[in-house]
């Protein structure tokens, strides 16, 4: 019995070390194993923190883009200024007509009527341009410019920011007198390459916004395939 007892003394101590080292090596790999977890969630939740401010900062241009179409930077009729070419010329017409027929006095009696109907003729022709400008409207706005034209047939068009390419603006003597000018866009739409703005007031206010929202619209990514005919990148898809 005493042989007994002594053999279990010593093998317990055995039995407890060697209980005992399955488990630290256990819990060494579960840190190990934690610790890796815990690094990973932390990529991760970088990932996802970079992807949530640059998808802030995408909506927050989106917004902005969005905002600035809103903004009307030009909003009525030409200046009748623009007009004052077509004013001098139909005066200098009634003024050669009047001399015509006062020479004629000593070979021709004044023939009234020949004169008034020649008079008439040339006040039409002049006003014209006036009435024609009076019915015109152009808006201007961060996406697009809009004409609204014609007297007793009204027409309307349009021409995207993102279609211009130089901005250019002429000061006659006659519009500076008034405080006006004309502005010249440059576009690569081919069946009008070449619009006019007569008769603009602050026409260097308007080109300095127009020439900052054409170069937003421009530096806007376009996808590879859109639908839009009038990006400057527009491919039109073809189904097979």
């Amino acid at each position: 019995m005493r042989r007994l007892a002594l053999s279990a003394a010593l093998t317990a101590p055995c039995v407890r070390v060697a209980d005992d080292l399955p488990r630290e090596g256990y819990t060494g790999r579960t840190t190990g194993t934690i610790a890796g977890q815990r690094s990973v969630r932390r990529r991760a939740t970088g990932l996802s923190s970079a992807a949530f401010s640059m998808g802030e900062e995408g909506r927050g241009s989106e917004r902005g883009v969005f905002a600035m179409a809103n903004q009307v930077i030009f909003s009525g009729a030409p200046s009748q200024a623009c007009n004052l070419p077509a004013l001098l010329k139909g005066s200098a017409v009634m003024a050669i007509i009047g001399c015509i027929h006062l020479c004629a006095l000593s070979a021709f009696p004044l023939q009234w009527h020949v004169l008034l109907a020649q008079a008439g003729a040339v006040l039409i022709g002049v006003s014209f341009p006036f009435v024609k400008t009076a019915f015109t409207r152009i808006v201007i706005d961060t996406t697009r410019i809009t004409w609204t034209q014609g007297i007793l047939h009204r027409r309307v068009s349009s021409l995207e920011l993102s279609r211009v390419q130089r901005i250019t603006s002429i000061h006659p003597w006659w519009l500076r007198l008034f405080g006006t000018a004309t502005i010249i866009l440059t576009t690569n739409d081919v069946a009008h390459p070449v619009r006019r703005l007569p008769g603009i007031r602050n026409a260097d206010q308007i080109c300095k916004r127009l020439d900052e929202a054409a170069a937003m619209h421009r530096e806007r990514p376009v996808p590879a395939n859109t639908f839009d005919p009038n990006a400057p990148d527009y491919t039109e898809a073809h189904s097979i």
